[in-house]
């Protein structure tokens, strides 16, 4: 057996790691730390769940998720049925394009998609606005469409947890919305 001293660098051992295992490691870590516990980026404020008060329910609209969010496996219908069950179940009426519901509200649910091009991660952020008729003030005969109350959430998630992630992050939207429209409309 040979000894070999530190202070040869001839003799020494060379271990190199590739080059981009310290970010894959770094994104691990970031992984772990966040690809489960989505962030607020926007909360619903009094006067926003003032204007639910009197809604007779809402109708549930997706905006279609672009080719990246439907490459990782999420759909449009996932996320319809996830939320008009998440409503149904807390007591929500789920209205459909031909209720003539004073308002027209509709619920209107869209996930934003940025992926990396050398990482495993995917950045999302979902938004759920209630949209409803409304007038202004000083001319009454005019209505137009106004979003009343939103909430929007942001996270990160491996490309293999993306759609659980982006579809949980949907349904908890739902409950929020649903909690703040049984808050003004009468609970179960």
């Amino acid at each position: 057996m040979k000894c070999v001293r530190r202070d040869d660098p001839e003799e020494a051992p060379t271990v190199r790691a590739p080059k981009n295992a310290r970010v894959i490691a770094s994104a691990a870590v970031v992984l772990q730390l966040l690809a489960v516990a989505p962030l607020p980026v926007r909360a619903t404020t009094p006067s926003e769940v003032r204007s639910l008060r009197g809604l007779q329910g809402v109708e549930v609209v997706v905006e279609n998720p672009d080719d990246d969010a439907r490459m990782l496996g999420l759909s449009s219908e996932q996320l319809q049925g996830d939320a008009v069950a998440r409503l149904r179940d807390s007591g929500v009426r789920v209205l459909t394009a031909d209720d003539r519901a004073p308002g027209r509200p509709w619920l209107y649910l869209r996930v934003f998609v940025l992926r990396s091009a050398n990482l495993p991660i995917v950045s999302y952020y979902v938004t759920a606005q209630l949209r409803q008729d409304a007038t202004l003030d000083r001319n009454p005969d005019l209505r137009l469409g106004a979003t009343t109350w939103d909430v929007a959430v942001g996270g990160l998630a491996g490309t293999s947890a993306f759609a659980g992630a982006v579809r949980e992050t949907v349904r908890t939207a739902a409950d929020r919305f649903a909690a703040d429209f049984l808050t003004v409309n009468g609970g179960r």
